[in-house]
């Protein structure tokens, strides 16, 4: 239906309605058959994007300059919903980050022995590259709380909030940083 809909020559704010009314009838749907609303979006837009037809540039391209209005509107609701009294979350929280961090440098250690031992530039640092969370990890927990809503799905997402700030606040310096010490390995050894 939705397919249909952005075939015909609507103009951008009927397009915007369709595309949130789809949003919204199929998260009540995957919500009614106790499935998960992101996984059911998540095909609806792999559906729209690979149908055949003349607005496929058109859709992506409004999803994209609404994206951060419904975000922002998306983080107004969980913060809304976030049991921020939950100081079991915190210290959860101390023992997520470092294995967080951990797990990601590792990994990167090991792909980069696995897949790139022919490449002359080290990517060892890369895992600090990738601290940064945000709106999937919070997607993810909000899904989860709706699906199993219980004291579980409150620490769950207790621990993801608070995980997430802690990484906004200190993850894009420390990407920075370590992009540009490797643009700098990179600058020497390439002279």
């Amino acid at each position: 239906m939705l397919h249909y809909l952005t075939s015909k020559r609507l103009q951008h704010n009927e397009m915007l309605l369709s595309l949130t009314g789809a949003v919204i009838l199929s998260s009540g749907l995957a919500s009614y058959i106790h499935i998960s609303p992101l996984f059911m979006n998540f095909i609806v837009g792999v559906t729209l994007t690979n149908l055949p037809n003349f607005a496929r540039g058109r859709v992506s391209n409004l999803l994209l300059e609404t994206e951060k209005p419904f975000f922002t509107i998306f983080l107004i609701l969980v913060g809304a919903l976030w049991p921020v009294t939950a100081s079991a979350a915190v210290g959860a929280v101390l023992i997520y980050c470092p294995a967080r961090v951990l797990g990601l440098v590792l990994g990167m250690r090991i792909g980069q022995a696995l897949f790139l031992r022919n490449e002359n530039q080290d990517f060892k640092r890369l895992g600090f590259a990738m601290l940064p969370q945000g709106g999937v990890a919070i997607a993810l927990v909000m899904d989860y709380t709706f699906l199993y809503p219980g004291p579980h799905a409150s620490f769950a997402l207790g621990v993801v909030i608070f995980a997430v700030l802690m990484n906004q606040l200190i993850g894009s310096n420390v990407m920075a940083v370590t992009l540009r010490k490797l643009d700098k390995a990179e600058g020497v050894n390439s002279m």
